[in-house]
């Protein structure tokens, strides 16, 4: 007679190893729904500096558990805009290649500035976006989805072929959109009716006071549209009913995460995303972190808020999706488009740089390097941070170096001619900040002389609090990924955020969109 444990080990074994393989088959199958969430002006240090106020149970202290974390991610380019930074996550590459150098930029051909969504659309676009390239090779089965307070954070994200794609239009006064009509009356409508009631409703405190050790109320805060600086917020624009003032202020409150999660939520619940085994691509772009820091500062009491009422408003959507997917189909990216710096007023030796004196400063340098006397004709076309346009006559080397020599003398700012770029890089140009240029500049549509701010600087007028610079603040993001199969944990060592679209196309099972850094993310190969 056989002994008892080898019959029962010729039983087992079978289905052990048809365990196994179905567990291998579960981890290497696709998501059926990658959620891509990116903050808006999210430095890489928000965790360290609010963590003991997030809730174990809300977004953020959920994601951060269960993904493998970049310490050390960030972007490698200097423009450190919102469009730049949400066209690199669209399409894996430098605004160099994708074309977006900025949020906007001036058209040689038509003699005026343009904005990087001009009608609505992501034709600025030199290259294909995760979303096309996934719409593509699923023959256009995927949906494609998303939203944003931003029409540059959806539309960039979304690519060509969206099932809907929504953003508020504080001009208009109104969330817009693209896409699907039959897909975007609702979410509009129900942007509209929930900013509507928020008329009246004050901006107070989420959680206890004690949370919140930033002091109220600083004077170099700004409090436009009636919102004042002190806490609770009025959110009416000191009118008597809804009106572009009162619109203005909505737009400068945590309510537009708020309506802008509600629209993503019904959009993913109404259109089905990852009920099918077609990988389906929904991205949430959240504004308020980047409007409030620009209006209170980043290390505001405001600040904290909005990162508070955020990680109960993650956590509810992951909720949503896990509830509607899965948690072993969906895919969770949190990331954002760059960082930011604090207000130049809250160091000692912080300074404001005035933009009609360096406009006359380059007017005069240029007028000088030509040898023309005052007055002469318009030698500068136009300022678009950090991209300053030489007219035609003074577009020469010598003239853009001369430029640039004479901005970098102001207090606070630094500048490069773009010329610099194309040859070998100068002796007494930073190795990294001269790669982090070449990075940034695409054709006509880039300037005669790259501008930016040192730290501790800012414009004036500006806003309270700026980014837009080539230093660690600016560049550092957090770099998140939840995915089945990927072991949770920080990854050290510095990492190109560009790279996270090659790895998540591979985890589609697609292409990655042509023009995409091919990687890898360190630590996963």
């Amino acid at each position: 007679m056989r002994p008892f444990w080898i019959v029962l080990c010729r039983l087992l074994l079978p289905l052990a190893l048809g365990l196994a393989a179905a567990q291998a088959r579960e981890a290497s199958a696709p998501p059926r729904l990658v959620l891509w969430i990116v903050i808006d002006q999210m430095p890489a240090d928000v965790w360290s500096r609010y963590h003991a106020a997030f809730s174990p149970d809300g977004g953020f202290a959920r994601l951060r558990a269960a993904s493998a974390r970049w310490t050390q991610a960030g972007y490698e380019h200097l423009v450190t805009s919102t469009a730049a930074g949400h066209a690199t996550l669209a399409t894996g590459a430098s605004p160099s290649r994708h074309g977006v150098v900025g949020n906007r930029w001036y058209d040689r051909e038509r003699e005026a500035v343009t904005y990087c969504v001009a009608g609505g659309r992501p034709d600025a676009l030199a290259l294909p976006t995760l979303a096309d390239a996934l719409w593509e090779q699923t023959r256009g089965r995927a949906r494609i989805g998303a939203v944003s307070g931003k029409d540059r954070g959806a539309i960039l994200l979304g690519g060509r072929h969206p099932r809907a794609v929504v953003w508020f239009d504080p001009r208009a006064g109104r969330w817009r959109g693209r896409g699907e009509a039959a897909t975007l009356g609702p979410l509009v409508r129900l942007g509209r009716r929930r900013t509507l009631a928020c008329f009246g409703r004050p901006w107070g405190l989420f959680a206890p006071a004690a949370c919140y050790p930033e002091r109220d109320d600083r004077p170099y805060e700004r409090g436009p549209f009636g919102l004042g600086r002190r806490f609770p917020h009025p959110v009416d624009g000191e009118a008597v009913e809804p009106g572009p003032a009162f619109l203005a202020a909505f737009s400068l409150t945590p309510y537009l995460d708020e309506i802008t999660l509600a629209i993503a939520e019904r959009l993913l619940e109404r259109e089905g995303f990852g009920r099918d085994a077609v990988p389906d691509l929904l991205y949430v772009s959240l504004s308020s972190s980047d409007l409030v820091s620009h209006t209170f500062g980043p290390h505001s009491r405001e600040t904290r808020d909005v990162y508070l009422r955020l990680d109960a408003l993650l956590g509810r959507l992951l909720d949503t999706a896990e509830r509607q997917v899965g948690r072993e189909a969906l895919l969770v990216v949190l990331t954002s488009d760059h960082g930011g710096s604090p207000i130049p007023e809250s160091f000692p030796d912080g300074g404001r740089v005035s933009v009609v004196h360096l406009l006359a400063t380059a007017r005069r340098a240029a007028r000088e390097a030509l040898g023309l006397s005052a007055p002469a004709p318009p030698l500068v076309r136009a300022f678009c941070p950090p991209h300053l346009v030489l007219a035609d006559r003074a577009r020469s080397a010598t003239v853009s170096a001369r430029v640039a020599r004479a901005i970098a003398s102001i207090e606070g700012v630094q500048a490069l001619a773009t010329s610099a770029l194309a040859g070998p890089r100068p002796a007494d140009l930073d190795p990294a900040l001269w790669r982090a240029a070449r990075r940034s500049v695409f054709g006509d549509r880039s300037g005669d002389v790259l501008v930016w701010l040192e730290p501790h600087f800012g414009w004036q007028p500006g806003k309270a609090a700026e980014h837009g610079r080539p230093v660690p603040s600016d560049q550092r993001v957090p770099l998140w990924i939840r995915a089945p199969g990927l072991r949770p944990g920080a990854r050290e060592g510095r990492c190109a955020v560009r790279r996270v679209v090659a790895e998540i196309a591979r985890r589609l099972g697609i292409r990655p969109p042509a023009g995409a850094d091919p990687g890898p993310l360190p630590g996963l190969r």
